[in-house]
């Protein structure tokens, strides 16, 4: 494992954290933490987290992180032994949206081509 990923390991651990016992705000409610990925030089980590909840739920997810964002570093800086803390920029990590639409999209064609192929198969038994 390389410096910087273990970097991120850290990064995401200690931020799960720092959400999970310091930032008391609800609207952020059960929120995961799915990675970081820290650049090079340590100034910036992108911080990808996942929400329970609809459109709204994440929009204010979005909105406390990024005002918390400076709360949230200066906890890391307490939490962790580096010389800097990265500045911290939140994304809403939509994997599994994505996932859950293209399965649904290849379930549809599964559907559709058993009624292609129920079809076929009455054409030719006629």
């Amino acid at each position: 494992m390389s410096r910087i990923d273990r970097v991120n390991h850290e990064l995401k651990k200690a931020i799960s954290e720092v959400l999970l016992f310091e930032v008391k705000d609800q609207r952020i409610g059960l929120i995961t933490v799915t990675h970081v990925q820290a650049s090079a030089d340590l100034k910036q980590a992108k911080v990808y987290y996942t929400i329970l909840g609809d459109e709204k739920k994440r929009e204010d997810a979005k909105k406390v992180l990024d005002s918390a964002s400076g709360f949230i570093r200066q906890a890391l800086a307490h939490k962790m032994s580096m010389k800097s803390t990265p500045e911290l920029i939140f994304y809403l990590d939509d994997t599994l949206d994505r996932t859950i639409k293209v399965e649904e999209m290849l379930d549809q064609i599964r559907d559709e081509t058993k009624d292609e192929t129920r079809e076929e198969d009455r054409e030719n038994l006629t």
